[in-house]
């Protein structure tokens, strides 16, 4: 029965309705673009798999973390993901790169002889693979867009943007885009200006961990400048110093300040992005500009709103992207010659880039890195060496200068802190599994698309426009995120990459007329904006719990809360403050930052959070050490029960009780706030 089915495989029905629809339809799809290079890619793509896939077999156990921090979070290993997209990303840039430099077209030879030979096998083989790729992205694609509120959400929005591109080169449509994008902006960044934040009980541990692992360093060094901890700030130096400047102005030194001087920021980095879509799409097409910059809102304001939940936590944020766009308005110059001259203040502004937060600033000198290399190898290899070195040395230079000037009151701070937490991400932690989520294939297929193509035409005699640089370094830029995505394989961390992604590929409505520019919106929308469309939806609906217009009902230094957390954190907050006047006591508690405020007494540890640091076992030790030397009578922490509005969670109570059992310390009492430990006998 067997062989009678591989002998008569080729009129099967199987074969006729399924393998050949699906093996020439893929083939005819890829002839409409250049077919060597999806291909490419995707040969690269099941090779990588596979090899990924062989290597950990030979690899060692994965990293082992905190029983508390991987219980709270429940960390996925993620070895195979990352190395899959390392694999990809390394192969896809040397390969392309070394027949550019042959001036060789992809080809491959030894395919067309195994096809002619081995049709039925090639032909089944590539269609299962399609089909075990194609049907979990679009199962879950059509399970997001068929939501009722989703499918509104996505027909509203190519209603919306078909009518506005339809009548934008009339006067009236020029008015009408103009007035709405006046009004949306309005609404999404001046209107939550003159609102309260709303920190509903349970929710402040949250706020208060996320605030203090980004920007508490700044608030710190503001507030209370007598008592700094001698660490580096894990975000960035002058990241925190930003903020610092800014807090210690009265307008922005109570929390309440410190939400709006971060709403505006977030309306400064709306603005840098309506600056480089101009750019991008030029004057002429300002009213394109507009509803480019329209259907970013529209997408992205759960991110970037001045009401939006980043505000609660900056590590997804703009302030911690703030450079991104800076660097994207710069990008365009490095077309302009001597270009030797755009090497050596590319290596500055990624001096000033890494200084204020490292991730970030390693993205913005990938991605002009790639650009200036691009641009470079058409002259050939010793002008690409000598401005690679003339890059390095500057940015030595510079990153050391203003690590040296940003650390002037730190002089026991570790350089460690600011590589520790993007060393551990690279190692995976934090780690969440992989699906199949169509907007991260498309953006990666179409990015590492035209990855390849700049670099296969790497020794091409052309002349690079301004624009063709800024998508070389948006492109670079994607590339070098994408990491970060692949280990936390969660939507909202790619809104950095869906962002870089929309200002590339809006201006190709430029050069198209009304079915061309629609063409574009609705692929954007139907493919990358479901998930976000919805989002953005219930963002909308939710900003009434989160903020209020009323400001006297703020308690919490500006943020407004029940009565019960507001007397629950005071309460906490003077008997923190008296038992420290009088007992030689430290004290460490999971919502430290909003405590130092209310009662003006700096954290005991170098760590104002010390469970955030508290990672892995030799971090966990070190805190041990620490507190220790410390000597304490009594050490004071959470009582983390039922009582308690702020949401601490049970495993950073354990981590808490753990810390005393190491120290050999024992509760001896408790009070209302506290639990008070003393040396064990």
């Amino acid at each position: 029965m067997v062989s009678d089915f591989f002998r008569n495989y080729k009129s099967s029905n199987l074969f006729l309705i399924i393998v050949q629809p699906m093996f020439y339809g893929a083939m005819r799809l890829a002839q409409q673009f250049d077919e060597r290079r999806i291909y490419l890619l995707f040969f690269v793509f099941i090779g990588s798999s596979l090899l990924a896939g062989i290597s950990l077999i030979f690899s060692g156990s994965p990293p082992v973390y905190s029983p508390e921090h991987s219980g709270l979070y429940d960390f996925d290993d993620t070895s195979f993901q990352r190395r899959v997209y390392l694999l990809c990303a390394v192969i896809l840039f040397i390969v392309p790169f070394i027949l550019g430099l042959a001036k060789r077209e992809i080809s491959f030879p030894y395919l067309k002889s195994f096809r002619s030979e081995n049709r039925l096998v090639l032909e089944t083989l590539v269609t299962a693979i399609l089909l075990f790729i194609a049907l979990p992205i679009f199962y879950n694609f059509f399970g997001t867009i068929t939501e009722k509120r989703t499918f509104l959400m996505v027909l509203g929005s190519l209603i919306l943007f078909y009518f506005l591109l339809r009548y934008v080169s009339t006067l009236k449509g020029i008015i009408f885009v103009t007035l709405l994008t006046i009004a949306v902006f309005f609404f999404f960044f001046i209107l939550p200006l003159q609102a309260s934040l709303v920190v509903a009980d349970n929710r402040l541990w949250g706020l208060d961990h996320h605030w203090t692992g980004v920007i508490g360093h700044g608030l710190m060094e503001a507030a209370l400048p007598d008592n700094l901890s001698g660490t580096l700030p894990e975000y960035g130096i002058y990241l925190n110093k930003l903020v610092s400047l800014a807090t210690s102005f009265p307008l922005f030194a109570s929390f309440a300040g410190t939400v709006k001087f971060l709403q505006i920021i977030h309306l400064i980095f709306a603005c840098l992005v309506f600056g480089i879509l101009v750019q991008r799409f030029g004057r002429r097409n300002l009213p394109l500009a507009m509803i480019a910059f329209l259907l970013i809102l529209l997408m992205l304001a759960p991110s970037i709103a001045g009401s939006a939940p980043t505000v609660n936590v900056p590590n997804q944020s703009p302030l911690r992207f703030l450079f991104l766009p800076i660097t994207l308005l710069f990008a365009p110059l490095i077309a302009r010659r001597p270009l030797i001259v755009w090497w050596g203040v590319s290596a500055i502004l990624t001096g000033f880039a890494v200084s204020y937060n490292l991730e970030t600033g390693l993205v913005c000198g990938l991605g002009l890195g790639f650009a200036l290399f691009v641009r470079t190898m058409q002259s050939g290899w010793l002008a690409t060496i000598v401005g690679a070195i003339i890059f390095s040395l500057l940015f030595i230079g510079t990153f050391y200068l203003l690590l040296i000037s940003g650390t002037i009151a730190d002089q026991d701070g570790d350089l460690s802190d600011l590589s520790d937490l993007m060393g551990l991400f690279a190692e995976g932690y934090g780690g969440i599994k992989f699906y199949w989520y169509l907007p991260f294939f498309a953006i990666a297929g179409h990015v590492f698309y035209l990855f390849v193509g700049w670099l296969k035409d790497v020794r091409l005699a052309r002349t690079i426009s301004g624009d063709e640089v800024q998508s070389i370094v948006i492109v670079g830029m994607i590339v070098a995120f994408l990491p970060y995505f692949v280990n936390r394989f969660d939507a909202q961390n790619l809104w950095i990459p869906v962002l870089l992604y929309l200002m590339l590929v809006l201006p190709y409505m430029v050069t198209r007329e009304f079915g061309g520019r629609f063409a574009v919106a609705a692929f954007l929308i139907i493919v990358i904006g479901p998930a976000l469309l919805d989002k953005s939806n219930l963002f909308i609906k939710n900003s009434k719990r989160m903020w209020i217009l009323d400001r006297t009902e703020a308690c919490l230094d500006g943020f407004a809360s029940t009565d019960y957390l507001c007397g629950y954190m005071h309460g906490k907050a003077a008997e923190l403050e008296q038992v420290m006047r009088s007992r030689n006591a430290i004290w460490i508690s999971g919502t430290a930052l909003s405590l130092s405020r209310l009662s003006h007494v700096a954290p005991s540890l170098s760590k104002t959070d010390p469970f955030a640091y508290a990672r892995t076992e030799q971090h966990h030790k070190m805190l041990v050490t620490e507190a220790t030397s410390l000597s304490p009578e009594v050490i004071m922490l959470d009582r983390a029960d039922r009582r308690d509005p702020t949401g601490i969670p049970k495993q950073v109570a354990d981590w808490q009780q753990r810390l005393l059992r190491d120290m050999g310390y024992a509760v001896v009492r408790k009070s209302d706030y506290w639990l008070y430990a003393e040396k064990s006998r």
